[in-house]
């Protein structure tokens, strides 16, 4: 992925680039492994995600951070932003409405590759089944976690949410000297689909032929 011209989500130019330049040069420091978000409740009540969504999309600026960044990503919900309280992980996991926020940071499908926490992956993933009550829960009794189980028509939907998922971190980290196959692997590995890398790459590779018309450049 070297030599070529990375396909920018957001231009340089751009003044969330500048915006949030310090942050990122900030997580240059090898004591630091999690940048934290913060996200107003009204904003979660309301579906905004684009902030969140802004701030990942930048990261393709600071292409030396990408591969630090991954799962590092950790989103804290402020209920009160004059005392900044920050709503605790049990309040937030058994919300519905928090589902439903995750799933629409799908719609910059390479998210699921940079947030930590494990739970809010699956919401982003399938919040939107899990939330409208679609899926079948499970508790392991060992763990105490939730799962979920869903028919082929649902698991199907999901693969191809995965799909999108595998093939947009591939677009994000292009021209920027990462190569993020052993995560896009492991993401395949742990969500047990059962396309293949090879098969994820062809099509990549057909899409640049045709031309990234999507994305904006430098």
């Amino acid at each position: 992925m070297n030599n070529v011209e990375p396909l920018y989500m957001i231009a340089a130019d751009d003044p969330n680039v500048e915006e949030y330049r310090e942050l990122y040069e900030s997580m240059a420091d090898a004591e630091l492994h999690t940048l934290h978000v913060s996200v107003n409740v009204p904003d979660v009540e309301e579906g905004n995600c684009a902030g969140v969504q802004a701030i990942m999309m930048c990261l393709q600026h600071f292409p030396n951070l990408i591969e630090k960044m991954i799962f590092s990503f950790v989103i804290d919900f402020v209920e009160d932003e004059k005392t900044e309280i920050v709503l605790p992980e049990e309040t937030w996991k058994s919300e519905p409405v928090f589902y439903n926020w995750f799933h629409k940071l799908l719609g910059t499908p390479f998210v699921l590759f940079f947030i930590a926490d494990e739970d809010a992956r699956y919401y982003t993933l399938m919040g939107d089944m899990i939330q409208s009550g679609a899926l079948e829960t499970e508790i392991d009794e060992r763990s105490g976690r939730t799962g979920f189980s869903f028919d082929k028509e649902q698991g199907e939907e999901i693969v191809r949410r995965v799909w999108g998922s595998c093939f947009n971190m591939m677009q994000f980290c292009y021209g920027s000297g990462f190569d993020p196959r052993i995560y896009i692997e492991g993401m395949m590995a742990l969500l047990g689909v059962q396309f293949t890398y090879e098969e994820l790459e062809q099509s990549f590779k057909e899409f640049l032929e045709k031309g990234a018309y999507r994305l904006v450049r430098q």
